[in-house]
């Protein structure tokens, strides 16, 4: 028993020491397999990052008729125009492309845009005022507005804004107007001078806050601005400015729609006496100003002109436009409907009017002195475009809105070298007034389009299932 004890114990021991030795073992093989595993998470997420490259992991096709840049699902990006060049940027990643069509092919690049995209801000909107630059607003406690040149950008102010940054480009591209969300004065930024001027408002911010288009206005070459203010019993006129010194040019005139003739000499506004405000009535649903005759102020002798009294029960609806030449002002008007277009001929006083079988939503004057007028119809919106010398017309049925690329606008149609460009049953055509042309045939809606002067090309934008696609497709204007 005692030799059998002693068996017992010995191998007890070893028993206790195997296991022991196991355990030990086994804590060292654990922490070995766990190293190992954080190496191989590491090797793997080391793996994953050229996965971040496959959002640029795009082709460039040529068809017949255009370029079509597929691939990734670059969902948020912009095409700049730098001198020759063309840049493809992707805001999420901040990445851009060099896009070279003609040998279809691309190379990554690093221009300056790319440390301002960096920074995870969503962009609001894009705009290229002149050749090269670019002004950008993002949205951060307000709206920052930066200026991009060929080698730099930098902020120069934060815009205010309720639901959108409230700002206007003269039609230059020389100035920038815009409410200041620290003064919440308005201010005028000069892309020549880089200079700012500050201008102090006579009623409450928030009333141009809500209407900033309406309210402030500035003259084609931005030297003037003009706001919308009222007097001490609430009747509402219209004040000018020297854009670069704030210098008053007049005190306030009584009437409202101001627009500056293209030469800057006059302005033409609807007239209502200092007794009376100017009437806003709701037509087809949306409130405009009404009058009975249009108002032009002279910037040289500060003398005001009555236009010829439209005849009730008609009225005028909405401000006026002048020609390229500023021979001619052109409005709308009608009595319960906005269906009457006046041709109102300065140098003779004569009035011209067309009846439109439709409400006019919006129209354009082409400098081949054609009007192109957004109407209503049964199932959406057409295109009626009137020939002002003999007044024929030409109808296109139930066009499609869409956005230009990186901007907030929707529109109807864009003038580009005196032509239409709109989209029709998800394809884009040419209109010279009377022949239209189909430019790219497509089975997708199209989101939007950018004119890209430099190479002569539309660019359109458009989904295939989950990824953007963009179609490079050549315009040269019919002589």
């Amino acid at each position: 028993m005692k030799v059998t004890a002693h068996r017992l114990f010995i191998l007890l021991m070893v028993i206790s020491l195997l296991l022991t030795g196991c355990t030990a073992t086994d804590d060292i093989e654990t922490e070995s397999l766990a190293l190992q595993v954080e190496e191989i998470k590491e090797a793997t997420e080391v793996e994953e990052e050229p996965e971040i490259e496959e959002v640029f992991d795009i082709k460039i096709e040529k068809n017949e008729d255009h370029f079509r840049i597929t691939g990734g699902e670059i969902k948020d990006f912009f095409i700049w125009e730098n001198e020759e060049q063309l840049l493809l940027t992707d805001e999420e990643s901040g990445k851009t492309l060099l896009l070279k069509l003609q040998e279809i092919e691309w190379e990554e690049t690093n221009p300056p845009i790319v440390d301002l995209l960096n920074d995870g801000e969503r962009i609001v909107a894009i705009e290229s005022p002149l050749e090269g630059r670019y002004f950008i607003i993002k949205e951060t406690e307000g709206f920052t507005l930066y200026h991009l040149s060929k080698n730099s950008f930098k902020s120069i102010a934060t815009i205010a804004g309720e639901d959108y940054p409230s700002y206007k480009i003269s039609k230059d591209g020389s100035r920038i107007a815009f409410i200041d969300d620290e003064t919440k004065n308005i201010s005028i930024y000069s892309l020549n001078t880089k200079q700012f001027t500050s201008f102090n408002l006579d009623i409450e911010v928030e009333e141009y806050l809500k209407n900033f288009h309406e309210r402030v206005i500035l003259s084609p070459k931005g030297t003037y601005l003009t706001l919308i203010t009222k007097d001490d019993n609430g009747i509402e006129g219209f004040k000018s400015f020297y854009s670069d010194s704030g210098k008053i040019l007049h005190d306030l005139i009584y009437g409202v729609c101001p627009v500056w003739s293209n030469n800057q000499n006059h302005i033409a506004y609807l007239y209502r006496s200092s007794s009376e405000a100017v009437a806003k009535e709701t037509i087809n649903g949306v409130p405009l100003y009404t009058s009975d005759k249009l108002g032009i102020f002279n910037r040289g002798s500060r003398k005001i002109s009555l236009v010829t009294e439209v005849e009730g029960p008609n009225k005028i609806i909405g401000g006026a436009q002048w020609t390229p030449n500023d021979d001619i002002l052109i409005f709308t008007g009608g009595d319960t409907d906005l269906s009457l277009l006046y041709l109102y001929t300065v140098k003779s006083k004569s009035i011209t009017t067309y009846k439109n079988d439709a409400f006019i939503i919006s129209y354009q004057l082409l400098e081949n002195q054609s009007l192109v007028l957004n109407v209503s119809q049964d199932e959406g919106t057409g295109l009626k475009v009137v020939n002002t010398g003999d007044g024929s017309s030409t109808t296109i049925d139930e066009i499609n809105s869409f956005k230009l690329s990186k901007t907030n606008k929707e529109i109807p149609f864009l003038i580009i070298n005196d032509e239409i460009i709109y989209i029709k049953e998800n394809s884009l055509y040419a209109l010279d007034s009377q022949n239209s042309r189909c430019l790219f045939k497509n089975r997708r809606e199209i989101d939007s389009i950018q004119y890209l002067s430099n190479i002569s090309s539309i660019a359109v934008v458009f989904q295939d299932g989950p990824a953007t696609e963009i179609a490079v497709v050549p315009y040269n204007p019919k002589e």
